[in-house]
């Protein structure tokens, strides 16, 4: 779980996949299935979440030094 992140291809993807353009239900249905098919409360899930997608944007800002500057 240490390097599960999620993303999609945005709400026009969604309402292509599941016939419903409300992008956040989406969201919320993808972190119960995760939570269930991993056995994790849905809390965390998010916080596992949460916490991948800053150690990802922290490895990317070290990786890319001249991000930012100007």
């Amino acid at each position: 779980m240490d390097k599960l992140l999620m993303e999609s291809d945005g709400i026009e993807a969604v309402k292509w996949a599941i016939d419903n353009d409300d992008y956040i239900v989406a969201l919320k249905n993808d972190i119960t299935q995760v939570a269930s098919l991993k056995d994790k409360s849905y809390s965390e899930v998010e916080r596992i979440l949460d916490h991948n997608f800053l150690k990802l944007i922290k490895n990317r800002r070290i990786a890319s030094p001249m991000l930012g500057s100007h």
